[in-house]
């Protein structure tokens, strides 16, 4: 065919032949896909596992018979197959081939776009495919102006075009060659996609995702309440003097917390003996983990290339050690680095075992700090203890209004700066100003008690190269920062945010992104650059002040932010950048009346 010739047709003609099936939103959606006979009709498909149903808007589904299929010689134009079409090889070599190319595909149609391709060879046989998508008409104006904030592209029609090899290098890569958004030409790289199809996705219609998929935000300008924790905390370890009872209940979570973690049975008071003899009935060699019970209920879990000597270790080093429980690694017993791979788990194991609520005796790797800390003798004066605090922020912060603020500072130390500030925030400076104080009034322990000592906001004389207007820290850690440009980030507790399931594994999936990003346009997370505060804490990035205002009207991020503030207080002291602290602005904050509810 030549090159001026193109064949278009509405992606992948008949739609019943063709179904697609996407995982990222859910493991069952709803799709739109254009009707070949029909342009101005979608039809809905809903896929699970391999059963599908298509059906017009106000007509009975219609079963389809075929198993869900992506590949057929029709993506391809004629002259580059025989007429025979492609045989299986040739078919799973253009699959991996084109990934990137269907995964996008399969995005944009997910996300409610509609598409159509344009199919070229050139006389050498080199194939193209060109993707013109359509973004749908039913999305919030304010969502597409936030997103779009956030990122590069545009919003409008995006044009793709994918060039493949030719026939003597059938199942190399195709390329992405040219791209256009909006008619603006865009960089043919990873980052543009991965743009393209997150803002599809954070903008597409109620009527893409499978109901329940979307939760509303609860609000605190609404009445909203923040949720109590999600973290079992305990903050006193090694306790003395538990009941029978309570040790009992203790047994029976750890119990369970072990078989869900495949531990095996409880070894009572164990030796080295009888340590080895349970591995060499396994029989997957001595390196692995532990998890070690005390006579008051405590645990502590640790890893070992040599788990028997490492129990008669502890047992000399440790009193009142009852019982163990042993999960071998072994394929620890053959890597490069058997103490890293085992570090690694471990690290997920000991998070797992303290979000469970069991009190653990680890000192490492904990994702909040046990035992008493400094901070903890603030609370007394208004009557709760740092348990209380995180479990209702904004009611003991309200206590709290009630004691004068204990750091006095000669306020002219900052007048300079809170001039420069004013002068750079401009117009904008009150809505930053009511951001700062909705982050103290929410998330940090008792503002007027700890300032100075625990947390320090600043507004720099001079405007640092990475363009901060103003930052308040916690400890030594960034926990909310404006930039020059109105953007910035808050810091959060992933747990808090996440659920429990990200404390076991570090990470969240894309749903849960994606759900998010939805429920706040312009906002994305990502992993915090220290961990001081405890493992897995985040950085939710807004592009505006708007969007930050959003993020801490949300109950949910409120808590996190809370609990990840209060975790920093508890590992140290403000120390050595108390010298960036404004008196001021911190005045401003403080003295502004009641609390933000």
């Amino acid at each position: 065919m030549p090159e001026d010739q193109v064949e278009e047709s509405p992606f992948y003609g008949d739609a019943s032949d063709f179904p697609i099936h996407l995982g990222f939103l859910s493991d069952e959606g709803r799709y739109w896909l254009q009707k070949t006979d029909d342009p101005d009709v979608a039809l809905l498909a809903e896929i699970d596992d391999e059963a599908v149903e298509y059906w017009r808007p106000g007509h009975e589904p219609a079963a389809i018979s075929e198993s869900p299929t992506l590949l057929d010689t029709r993506w391809l134009p004629d002259g580059i197959h025989d007429d025979d079409g492609l045989s299986d090889s040739q078919l799973e070599a253009f699959a991996l081939a084109t990934t990137t190319m269907d995964q996008v595909i399969q995005g944009l149609l997910a996300s409610g776009w509609r598409l159509r391709t344009q199919f070229t060879v050139s006389e050498q046989r080199v194939p193209r495919i060109k993707v013109i998508a359509d973004p749908p008409n039913d999305v919030d104006d304010t969502a597409i102006r936030r997103v779009t904030d956030m990122f590069s592209l545009p919003w409008g029609t995006a044009e793709l075009t994918w060039t493949g090899p030719p026939p003597s290098k059938w199942g190399d890569d195709w390329q992405l060659t040219a791209a256009r958004v909006a008619g603006r030409v865009a960089p043919t790289d990873e980052e543009t996609l991965n743009e393209l199809l997150v803002i599809a996705m954070v903008t597409a219609p109620q009527w893409t995702v499978r109901p329940g998929f979307d939760r509303p935000v609860i609000r605190h300008s609404e009445g909203g309440h923040m949720p109590g924790t999600a973290i079992s905390v305990v903050f006193d370890s090694q306790v003395a003097n538990r009941s029978s009872a309570e040790i009992a209940d203790l047994e029976r979570r750890a119990a369970v917390w072990g078989d869900k973690h495949k531990f095996g049975v409880a070894i009572s008071e164990p030796t080295k003996t009888s340590v080895q003899d349970a591995l060499d009935r396994v029989g997957d060699g001595i390196s692995g983990y532990y998890l070690l019970g005390f006579e008051n209920g405590d645990r502590y879990l640790g890893q070992s290339t040599n788990i028997p000597a490492r129990i008669e270790t502890h047992k000399r080093e440790r009193k009142g050690i009852t019982s163990v429980r042993l999960l071998p690694d072994p394929e620890a017993n053959t890597a490069t680095s058997p103490v890293k791979q085992l570090l690694a788990s471990e690290r997920a194991l000991i998070h797992s075992l303290q979000h469970s609520g069991l009190p653990t005796r680890n000192k490492a790797e904990m994702t909040y700090w046990t035992g008493h800390r400094a901070v903890d003798d603030i609370f007394p004066p208004v009557d709760a203890t740092a348990e209380d605090w995180l479990n209702d922020p904004v009611g003991i912060n309200q206590r709290g209004k009630k004691i004068p603020r204990m750091h006095t500072a000669d306020l002219s130390a900052g007048n300079e700066a809170m001039s420069k500030l004013a002068e750079r925030a401009g117009e904008r400076l009150q809505q930053m100003l009511a951001i700062q104080r909705a982050y103290l009034d929410r998330c940090l322990p008792l503002p007027s008690q700890t300032e100075y000592e625990w947390w320090v906001v600043s507004s720099p004389l001079t405007t640092p190269s990475h363009g901060t207007l103003t930052n308040l820290s916690v400890g030594w850690t960034e926990c909310l920062r404006i930039n020059t440009t109105f953007s910035g980030f808050i810091q959060v507790n992933g747990v808090e945010l996440f659920g429990e399931d990200f404390g076991s594994s570090g990470d969240f999936d894309d749903a849960d992104a994606i759900r998010f990003m939805r429920q706040h346009p312009g906002a994305y997370v990502d992993n915090a650059p220290y961990s001081d505060g405890g493992a897995f804490n985040l950085n939710i990035y807004a592009p505006s002040l708007e969007v930050l205002a959003d993020l801490l009207d949300d109950t949910a991020v409120t808590r996190a932010a809370a609990t990840a503030a209060l975790n920093y207080m508890r590992v140290r002291k403000v120390g050595a950048i108390k010298n960036s602290h404004n008196p001021v602005l911190a005045a401003l904050l403080l003295d502004s009346g009641t609390a933000t509810q």
